[in-house]
């Protein structure tokens, strides 16, 4: 029994910590990616689904001033959808960077957990 415990508690605080680790960098990983924040930041101010119109060759300044509003409108519907992306990725990367870490945390504590759970055990049959 002795060598089970102490072969578990190696395993627990080396190649567990290791594994869980990995395990919430990669959740990390995939929330970042997901959400595409550096290619959401890189084409900000670009037209919302590349939609705008053309400037036509001649010179007409109500054509003009109307192409430049729809083209300006599509680029400020970009930004604020593009931001609202940016926004719920950065929230789920600090959610799953606080849930791994409090998840890191009862791993680390989980076998002195059990050790409790047994001493209040054994507490308790003696008062029975």
């Amino acid at each position: 029994m002795i060598p089970f415990v102490l072969h578990y508690t190696q395993w627990h605080y080396s190649k567990g910590v290791s594994d869980l680790l990995g395990v919430i960098q990669n959740f990390l990983w995939f929330f970042y990616h997901f959400f595409s924040i550096p290619t959401l930041l890189g084409t900000f101010f670009s037209p919302f689904q590349r939609l705008g119109e053309g400037y036509s060759k001649t010179f007409d300044p109500g054509q003009w001033a109307e192409t430049f509003v729809l083209n300006s409108m599509m680029r400020i519907i970009g930004a604020v959808l593009r931001t609202m992306l940016i926004a719920m990725g950065v929230v789920s990367l600090a959610f799953t960077a606080v849930a791994g870490l409090v998840f890191f945390l009862v791993w680390l504590l989980a076998p002195l957990f059990v050790l409790f759970l047994i001493g209040a055990g054994l507490t308790f049959l003696a008062v029975i």
